[in-house]
Parts: C-alpha cells; sequence; structure tokens
C-alpha cells in the first residue's frame, strides 16, 4: 500500500469557499499540501537519497551532503526500525536495497502499519499511549539485534512515534506508570524537548541506549525528522544518539512543571535515583560505542517547506518561507501568524497573492473540557484575529499535521478564512468560547472545515500555509 498524498475532503473544503477568490485560495492550500506530504514521503526520499552500486551504500542527507559507506566486509545489512509509518519506511528501504538485506524488524503503530515489506518483520504497538505490546516487541528487538553476529551491519530506521512506540522502562516503572506519566505530560503541555527528556531518563533503550544494545556492531541510522531543529537525540527520544541531557534536567522539568506529585512514584523515584548517581546516565557523546554509529536526517520539516515554496513560485506567487522551527502556544501563535499573513504584502511593498509558510511543532495547555489538537486550535487562533482585521477579506490560513493526526485520528488539521468566524457565528458557535474551552474541533467540525488526509505514511511536524489574496 501506497502512502497516501492528498487531502481526501478537497471537494468539501473547496465548496465552504464564499466567493470564486476564497475557492482559489483553499484550492492553492490544498495543492499544496498535497505536494508538501509528497516529498517527504519515504518511498519518494529513499528513492531520491539511498542508493547501492556495488560494494558501496552512498546516502544523501537532507541538506544535501552524500555519505558513503563500504559494505564489501559485510555479508548483507540488517534491519531495524520504530516510529509511526515506520512500515512504509522499511518497505521503500526494501524496494531500494532488498538484494542486500539478510533480516530485519521494524515496530509500528497498529493503526498505521500499511506498509509492506517482504524481508522484514512488521510487529505492532500502540500509539501515543504504549502498552504491553510496546514493551514485548521492544524486547523482541532488542532479542534480534542481541543475536546477531558482532561485526554485523545494522541500518536502523528511526521515525516520529518512536519515544511511545519503542518502550522499555526502567525498574519498578510499570506499563501502567508509563502510561499514566505519558498522559501527565501531555496534559500539562510540556514541549516535546521536555518530555522527551523525562523519557530518555526512565527507559532502557532510549537517549543511545539502543546503540549500546547494537554495539560493537556497525549502526547507521536514517531518520526521517519530526522535530523543529533536527535534534537527533530528541527525534523518537534518541535510541541510536548521544544524549546531551541528564537526569539532573529531567529533576529540574518535574520540578518547573510542578510535577512531582502528578506523576507516579516510581518515576519520580528512578529520576532520583539518576539525580543520586545510583543509575548509569544515559550515553554522551565521548563513549565509545559511538564510534562506529553514524547518524542522518535524510528528510525533515524543511524539506516539505521548500517544496511548497518552490511550488507557490511556480504559480507566480510571492511567497517567504517563514521557519521550520516554530514553538510556543498554538493560540499565540495563531495570533501573531494571523497578523503577519496580513501585514507581510503591504510592508514588504509586495503585490498579491502573496504566500507565507512555517513548519514546527506547537503545544496546547489544556484549559477546558472541549476537544481538538494543536493545527486545529492555531488556525482557530488565525480565524478569531482575521475577523478582527476590516480591511482585508481574501485571506486563507490552514494548519496541519503531516503524519494526518492533529491529536484526533482521522483530522490532519484546519482550513479557515476571512469568513470562518461569520460562519461559525451564524451555526450557534462561538470562536471565542471554542478557543477558551479547547474545543476548536466543534468549530471546524461545524464548518465542515477540518483537514482529512487518512494515512500519509510520512511525519515530518507540522506545516502552517496563510495566502493573502486581494
Amino acid at each position: 500500500m501506497s502512502e497516501g498524498k492528498k487531502v481526501k475532503n478537497a471537494d468539501d473544503l473547496l465548496q465552504n469557499s464564499m466567493d470564486k477568490t476564497i475557492r482559489r485560495g483553499r484550492e492553492l492550500i490544498i495543492d499544496a499540501i498535497n505536494i508538501g506530504i509528497s516529498s517527504v514521503a519515504p518511498s519518494s526520499v529513499v528513492g531520491n537519497r539511498v542508493r547501492h552500486s556495488g560494494n558501496s551504500l552512498e546516502i544523501m542527507d537532507a541538506y544535501g551532503l552524500v555519505h558513503s559507506f563500504d559494505l564489501s566486509g559485510y555479508d548483507g545489512i540488517y534491519v531495524v526500525g520504530f516510529g509511526k509509518y515506520i512500515s512504509f519506511f522499511a518497505e521503500a528501504i526494501e524496494m531500494k536495497l532488498g538484494d542486500i538485506i539478510l533480516d530485519g524488524v521494524v515496530l509500528d503503530a497498529k493503526r498505521y502499519a500499511h506498509g509492506r515489506p517482504k524481508k522484514i518483520k512488521v510487529l505492532r504497538g500502540s500509539h501515543p499511549i504504549p502498552s504491553d505490546d510496546n514493551i514485548a516487541a521492544a524486547r523482541y528487538i532488542i532479542d534480534f539485534v542481541e543475536g546477531l553476529p558482532t561485526d554485523a551491519f545494522v541500518l536502523a530506521l528511526v521515525m516520529g512515534g518512536a519515544s511511545a512506540l519503542f518502550s522499555y522502562p526502567i525498574e519498578p516503572i510499570t506499563i501502567n506508570d508509563l502510561v499514566e506519566a505519558t498522559k501527565t505530560m501531555l496534559m500539562e503541555g510540556l514541549d516535546i524537548y521536555d518530555i522527551n527528556t523525562i523519557r530518555k531518563h526512565i527507559s532502557n533503550i532510549k537517549g543511545g541506549k539502543f546503540a549500546e544494545v547494537v554495539y560493537p556492531r556497525k549502526l547507521v541510522g536514517l531518520v526521517i525528522s519530526d522535530i523543529p531543529g533536527d535534534n537527533i537525540s530528541f527525534i523518537g527520544s534518541g535510541p541510536t544518539s548521544p544524549d546531551p541531557t541528564t537526569y539532573q534536567d529531567a529533576h529540574r522539568i518535574i520540578q518547573r512543571y510542578n510535577m512531582e506529585e502528578k506523576l507516579p512514584e516510581s518515576v519520580i523515584q528512578v529520576i532520583n535515583r539518576g539525580v543520586r548517581g545510583e543509575i548509569s546516565e544515559t550515553p554522551k557523546p565521548e563513549s565509545k560505542i559511538f564510534k562506529n554509529v553514524d547518524n542522518f536526517v535524510i528528510a525533515n520539516n524543511s524539506l516539505a517547506l521548500r517544496t511548497i515554496h518552490n511550488y507557490f513560485r511556480s504559480k507566480k506567487i510571492e511567497c517567504l518561507l517563514l521557519t521550520d522551527r516554530l514553538r510556543g502556544e498554538a493560540r499565540e501563535v495563531g495570533k501573531a501568524l494571523g497578523s503577519i499573513i496580513y501585514s507581510y504584502p503591504e510592508l514588504n511593498s509586495r503585490s498579491k497573492p502573496t504566500a507565507i509558510i512555517c513548519g514546527g511543532e506547537t503545544m496546547v495547555t489544556v484549559r477546558g473540557h472541549g476537544k481538538g489538537g494543536r493545527n486545529q486550535e492555531l488556525a482557530l487562533s488565525v480565524a478569531i484575529e482575521l475577523n478582527g482585521i476590516l480591511k482585508s477579506r481574501k485571506i486563507v490560513f490552514a494548519s496541519i499535521g503531516t503524519d494526518g493526526i492533529d491529536y484526533i485520528e482521522d483530522v490532519a488539521g484546519g482550513i479557515v478564512d476571512k469568513f470562518s468566524y461569520e460562519r461559525a457565528k451564524k451555526e450557534g458557535i462561538d470562536p471565542l468560547l471554542c478557543l477558551e474551552n479547547n474545543d476548536s474541533y466543534t468549530f471546524f467540525k461545524t464548518l465542515n472545515d477540518h483537514i482529512i488526509t487518512g494515512i500519509t505514511g510520512t511525519n515530518v511536524a507540522d506545516i502552517m500555509i496563510g495566502i493573502h489574496l486581494d
């Protein structure tokens, strides 16, 4: 099964246009989303960036650098992997390197494991909340690697979602404790860096500890990044990468968010033991195990944004690529983006239409009892901001998760325009109340303006696109 590449409900989204100009803006954004997601699909990325000829394996990273490995001393390679949609990644690698793959096993989320490799075994776990299946699968992968020859070549595929999927907690932390800790961190609004710092220090395999399992075998990690800035030590909680963070860092995060009484006692116990030096730190860059390890990001948010940027330029639309490292509270980021999209052409003497694109990963601090995700909340905030601008009515904006999931399954994000606020009010929905109650889902459900992509097969964080048309 190939990765999904199109917005599934495009016709519905276009029917919600209030006039021809808004329809055109929605068309452009939908096309841009399709093109952006396709550019970072594993089949496309592996096809363009992984090459095997004779005894040489060549990998082009996301920054255009080519890295070569001599395979003449190996009978072939072994593949392991973990992350949401990793089965698609494995399928693509097998299509490209099948002749030299000896064996392999990867761990995907049950709902998203639609890739169909033939040589590589696909295990299934739960996401975003871990389960006993995840721990059993992690143990299986550890046993698989430990059973390989000590001079083997191991290719590790890593994608976002590995933090939850590839779980093997330090005792006495149980699976129930791990579930409770995960839910608590998500509800408290921790960003991904803080969450993964804690995850790395309560795990037997995160934060470079899986690289310890692989050592002394050769390890090459191929990474599809869902982390703004592409810090490999945080992507999937860095199972193959040196970890610059410490138990003390994890302890500070817990204190900062006042989570001492909210996290399970076993989690606090492990962190405190680590601070006291009773548990070994995660392996650091100077560790000998990393002398035999290479990690490469081969796809990221920037690649998708550059592809979208080129698409708009081909349409003769002035386009500003703002950033691929957007962070912050979704509702506050939405306010800023709404203002920037409106002001950019006039402040910079640009003729319309203009497009602004950016990417990253915002967060939501849950205050109410509604439903939604960070992309929906961000887009709702933009709609509210646009409603306060009287001069222009021809702005369209969308925010989506490239994995097709904005916290709620089957919803990738939402699309709004200058009329969205008024349309909601006419339907008896108060956008301000929806935002206050973290109920962006109801806002978009009422307008039928959820963006639905279905299975995308990839995950490079979020994409935001705004077009100013008049």
